[in-house]
């Protein structure tokens, strides 16, 4: 399968793709991911990843990806522990499942991030909870 052959299949994918570097920024964003965090495509290409993440979950963030990077794993789920919230180009935060899969690129490694926003109706009380819960916990803790 050929790069534009796998292109057409990420522009034409319902759920949000986004190809980080190693450096962590943006290296591709397909539609999808486009209309989630609210930018156009020229508006989003190259900008560093901390600027879709709520900032007071980006040092929680950074250390679970170097953790991920470091492993074995090719890939995780991001859901129930894992979910993870982004942020709007309009100050919105939104909660998401999906999924982190390290592609190797020569001798670096991108990461190819798969999302699907999850509706207010999705998550059940309890999640809802236990996910301000863990916000506040990690505000009061890491607040300097």
């Amino acid at each position: 399968m050929d790069d534009l052959s796998l292109s057409a299949i990420f522009e034409a994918h319902s759920e949000a793709v986004l190809l980080l570097n190693p450096d962590l920024r943006i290296l591709y964003i397909n539609p999808s991911a486009c209309q989630l965090f609210g930018y156009s495509y020229s508006e989003v290409l190259g900008i560093p990843l901390q600027e879709i993440i709520p900032l007071q979950l980006q040092k929680v963030y950074f250390r679970f990806l170097d953790r991920f990077l470091c492993s074995e794993k090719k890939s995780i789920a991001l859901r129930g522990r894992n979910e993870i919230f982004g942020y709007r180009k309009n100050g919105e935060v939104f909660s998401a499942q999906g999924s982190l899969n390290k592609i190797p690129i020569g001798n670096d490694t991108a990461i190819l991030v798969m999302l699907r926003e999850i509706s207010p109706g999705e998550m059940s009380e309890i999640e809802r909870s236990k996910a301000k819960t863990a916000i506040a916990v990690w505000w009061k803790r890491n607040r300097t």
